[in-house]
């Protein structure tokens, strides 16, 4: 059975597992059944769902997911690149600076980026190429230009985070794992995931970084935005206070409009709603990524705004933990109850992480420390559980089944093997499939050469072709 990972990013911006789901064959079926449970499940649609070049995925996706705007994953589509340009080019590099430098630019509009990309295949002459006319008819799907306005959550350009969790999962998961094996091992590896976002949440409550400038916007964001975030909107500030330039203002009724060159020489316009306090900039970083732009930073910096609007922090990137639809909350919701049982419980469980990672980093110096710690943690489990909460943890669980699937687990089991399936891609091992050049290579590299009957030479060549006369 093919295994399917739906992955996404936390508020630290690291990829983080959803859900996951098997699914019997890779066809429209087959995914529209996954999709319709993956929404179930979740109790909302995502608005934004990045993919292969699957056509079966693609199909599920238009049929159940209308209101979710489907986008191609750039990185598989520019991993192919090399494979695609014609073999009479003379100089492959250079005109695959230029087509990367077009694809991936996050500052050309719908209209530049159709004139740029003309200009280039008529440049090089391939305008009848197959594979180009193919990817220019569907450049909706997946050219960043496309996708200007839609909130990506900063996966614009890391459109390989899939690889990233795919690799996570290899070290935990084996191609010939039964499915009790696998379900253990993916809880560890679910295990892992969360352990590593709890380091996270641990160190942005106790570590402070350093300020790259005076600014008191900057010390408020700080104390909002996860650390890795702020890396990131730092460089931004920084940006702002050193290399940002007015080129010009202009006042228009209601509307503050501001020319402000940024660091590499560019120039974006920058408007401001006086009554609405609204702020907006060209290049739509704030609606893509959900922070502010260099752009705008200046002009907050240049109009002496200390805290930025609230509306401009977002709940992205925030220490605290997201609110999500899955949960059933809404933020008027979460609102009226942070006095109640659940805040508190959240409040003690963050507490008790606390002070766990404090002891684990002191007692990590010295290992008679160490093996101290971990004698008193194993102490603490039977104080805290007894002996009923334990005996009854077996007809709980028999109970919490019965309640979700409305049957009661059976005396005897009989599992059988589930069919063994066909897949795309490089797992595929279809004698069919069409191998690129890299993995014509590899093969090439690894087979064993043979001695020549006429040189007595082990190499790749044999009596026939051999070049001794």
């Amino acid at each position: 059975m093919v295994f399917g990972p739906f992955t996404g990013k936390d508020n630290h911006g690291c990829p983080i597992a959803f859900g996951a789901g098997f699914v019997s064959s890779e066809n429209c079926d087959a995914f529209s059944w996954l999709f319709t449970v993956f929404v179930d499940s979740l109790g909302v649609a995502p608005r934004i769902i990045i993919t292969n070049q699957d056509w079966g995925m693609r199909l599920a996706i238009e049929k159940l997911l209308s209101g979710t705007r489907h986008r191609l994953c750039m990185w598989h589509i520019m991993s192919k690149l090399f494979e695609k340009i014609p073999k009479f080019f003379s100089d492959k590099e250079k005109f695959s600076k230029e087509f990367k430098a077009c694809v991936w630019s996050e500052l050309l509009d719908r209209d530049e980026f159709d004139m740029l990309w003309t200009g280039i295949i008529e440049k090089y002459v391939v305008e009848d190429h197959k594979w180009f006319k193919g990817m220019f008819a569907i450049r909706h799907l997946w050219i960043t230009a496309y996708f200007r306005d839609v909130p990506m959550g900063s996966l614009m350009r890391t459109t390989s985070v899939l690889e990233s969790e795919n690799s996570f999962f290899k070290r935990y998961l084996k191609p010939l794992f039964n499915f009790a094996d696998f379900t253990l091992q993916y809880n560890n590896a679910i295990g892992a995931q969360r352990n590593q976002t709890e380091r996270l949440d641990y160190y942005n409550s106790t570590i402070s970084p350093k300020y790259a400038t005076d600014l008191a916007f900057e010390k408020q964001l700080a104390s909002v935005y996860t650390d890795r975030k702020f890396r990131v909107v730092q460089e931004l500030i920084s940006e702002a206070n050193k290399s940002c330039r007015m080129i010009s203002m202009s006042t228009l009724e209601n509307i503050e409009v501001f020319k402000v060159s940024d660091a590499r020489k560019k120039t974006f316009t920058v408007t401001h709603e006086i009554e609405a306090e609204s702020f907006d900039c060209e290049c739509k970083l704030f609606e893509r990524c959900g922070y502010l732009c260099s752009h705008l930073f200046f002009v907050l910096r240049n109009k002496d705004v200390n805290n930025i609007p609230e509306k401009y922090v977002g709940n992205r990137w925030l220490k605290s933990e997201l609110l999500k639809a899955v949960h059933g909350l809404t933020s008027d919701e979460s609102a009226s109850d942070k006095g109640s049982n659940e805040d508190d419980k959240l409040q003690i469980g963050n507490r008790c992480h606390g002070r766990y990672f404090g002891l684990y980093q002191c007692a990590f110096k010295n290992k008679n420390h160490l093996i101290a710690l971990d004698n008193l943690l194993a102490g603490i489990g039977p104080q805290i559980f007894t002996d009923d909460t334990t005996g009854s943890s077996s007809v709980d669980k028999n109970d919490s089944i019965k309640n979700i699937y409305g049957i009661v687990v059976p005396e005897e089991i009989t599992a059988h093997a589930p069919d063994v399936v066909s897949t795309k891609g490089s797992a595929s091992d279809k004698k069919s499939r069409i191998k690129s050049s890299i993995e014509k290579a590899i093969e090439k590299a690894s087979k064993l050469h043979r001695r020549c009957g006429k040189c007595h030479k082990v190499t790749d060549h044999n009596a026939m072709n051999c070049g001794i006369k």
